[in-house]
C-alpha cells in the first residue's frame, strides 16, 4: 500500500483528506512542519500532500528543502492550498512541486490526482536509467554501480545478483522487506533459494557499499531494511 504524508494544520480538512484516501492508501498526518520532519525521519513516503501556510513555516520553502535532500528528492509533492493566484502556483512549481490543487476541491478530484501522480512516479522508477541515493548511483541498463568517496565517483565491483539486490534496496529504502519479497524480486518466482544464500549475498554487498551513507540492516523476524548509517530503528539490529 502506498504511503502518503499529509501536512495540514486545519483539523477538519485533514479529516476530509484522510477519509477520501484511507481505503486505498496509508495516510499519515502532521499539523505542522515539525511533525512532518519527524515522520520523514522515521521512514520514506510515496507522496506528500502539503499545505502552504503552516503555523511553523512556509510550505513552499519546505518543498524546496525536500527537493535538495537526496533522501526525499524523488518523492512527488502535491500542494493543497487556498491560494489561487498564478504567482503562487509558479512559486510552488519553481520550488519543486509536482502538482497544485486549490481549495475547495472535490474529493474525487483529489483521489484521481493522487492516483495519477503515484502511477507516474512508479513508471519513472521502473523506467529510469539512473537511480541515486546517498553516496550511491546505479545506472540500470548497463548494471553499473558507483559509490561516492572524497567527492569522486568510483565503480563498485558487484556481481549481477549483488547489483539487483542493491537496486531493490535503493528503490525500497527506509522500509522493512521480507526475505520472500527480496527473493521474488531478485531471483524471480519459482526459484528455490534458501535464506542462507540470501544472507551470504547481503553480507558481501554490505562490505562493498560501506561508507555510502546507507546500510543493509537485519530486521528481527522480518528480513532486511536499507536505512541511513547510524539511524535509530526499533526493528533493526545487527546481523
Amino acid at each position: 500500500m502506498d504511503r502518503i504524508l499529509l501536512i495540514e494544520d486545519a483539523a477538519d480538512f485533514r479529516t476530509l483528506v484522510e477519509r477520501t484516501l484511507e481505503r486505498e492508501f496509508a495516510v499519515t498526518s502532521a499539523p505542522d512542519l515539525a511533525g512532518a520532519r519527524k515522520h520523514l525521519s522515521e521512514g520514506r513516503f510515496d507522496l506528500i500532500l502539503l499545505d502552504v501556510m503552516l503555523p511553523d513555516g512556509d510550505g513552499i520553502e519546505f518543498c524546496r528543502g525536500l527537493q535538495a535532500d537526496g533522501r526525499h528528492s524523488g518523492v512527488p509533492i502535491m500542494i493543497l492550498t487556498g491560494k489561487s493566484d498564478m504567482t503562487d502556483k509558479l512559486s510552488a512549481f519553481s520550488g519543486g512541486a509536482d502538482d497544485y490543487l486549490v481549495k475547495p476541491f472535490h474529493p474525487l478530484e483529489l483521489k484521481a490526482r493522487v492516483e495519477a501522480r503515484l502511477h507516474r512516479a512508479r513508471s519513472a522508477a521502473r523506467g529510469g536509467d539512473t537511480v541515486e541515493l546517498g553516496g550511491l548511483r546505479l545506472t540500470v541498463p548497463v548494471q553499473r554501480a558507483e559509490i561516492k568517496a572524497d567527492g569522486q565517483w568510483r565503480d563498485l565491483d558487484l556481481t549481477p545478483i549483488e547489483f539487483k539486490l542493491l537496486l531493490f534496496f535503493v528503490r525500497g529504502a527506509d522500509r522493512s522487506h521480507a526475505r520472500a519479497d527480496l527473493i521474488k524480486s531478485v531471483w524471480g518466482e519459482g526459484v528455490h533459494v534458501i535464506s542462507r544464500t540470501v544472507d551470504a549475498h547481503v553480507s558481501n554487498l554490505r562490505k562493498k557499499i560501506k561508507g555510502c551513507g546507507y546500510a543493509v540492516k537485519s530486521v528481527h523476524k522480518v528480513g532486511y531494511r536499507f536505512d541511513q548509517e547510524g539511524a535509530d530503528s526499533v526493528e533493526a539490529e545487527s546481523a
